[in-house]
């Protein structure tokens, strides 16, 4: 494991230089030790080699627990861009949603610009909850564990659209799920995202 993470990146964000990472750039893929902000869809990254540089669209990202002797890191699925200016307005226009979800989490019927009214979700803690139940299926539980373990994934979801959600409720039923398969690591990601 020794240098796996030695390729030096930089996250980008509306343009701006946010944050110098480590990581492992692959073909499709990127591995980056724990950064100091959460990782998006629709973040870029930026690496410099030689006398050019060359610059990587988060398509997805997901959260990995450490194991023996792989520290904890985000997997990234990534496509490769020729420039910032190659982000295409559909892009653009993913990371501005995005980050209007994260930053309005509870926001339900919320009036945004000209009177219009949407409704917003946090559509991350979403796919991560979704994720949640997958993986919680994957794994070889009697039905009445199944059951009871979908229940509390359901109940995290009633607590995560409440006005104001708690995330101390949030993070007791997280770590009532056993810690088996991607379960942990998928429920320190929402916890991640709750902020």
């Amino acid at each position: 494991m020794i240098g796996m993470f030695g390729d030096k990146l930089i996250l980008v964000r509306d343009g701006k230089e946010v944050e110098s990472l480590k990581g492992s750039v692959q073909k499709e893929k990127i591995y980056i030790t724990l950064p100091q902000q959460v990782i998006e869809e629709g973040d870029v990254l930026k690496r410099k080699i030689l006398n050019s540089e060359e610059f990587f669209l988060v398509k997805s990202s997901y959260y990995q627990q450490g194991l023996r002797g792989i520290p904890s890191h985000y997997s990234l699925e990534v496509k490769k861009i020729k420039s910032l200016d190659e982000v295409n307005l559909e892009d653009k226009q993913r990371i501005t949603t995005q980050i209007v979800n994260i930053h309005t989490l509870n926001a339900q019927n919320s009036q945004i610009g000209n009177g219009n009214t949407i409704n917003i979700y946090n559509t991350k803690i979403d796919n991560q909850l979704n994720e949640l139940i997958e993986e919680i299926k994957k794994q070889s539980f009697s039905k009445d564990e199944e059951k009871e373990y979908l229940e509390i994934v359901e109940e995290i979801k009633e607590q995560l659209q409440k006005e104001i959600p708690k995330k101390s409720i949030v993070k007791t039923l997280l770590g009532t799920l056993p810690a088996l398969g991607n379960i942990a690591s998928i429920g320190s990601m929402i916890v991640a995202l709750l902020g």
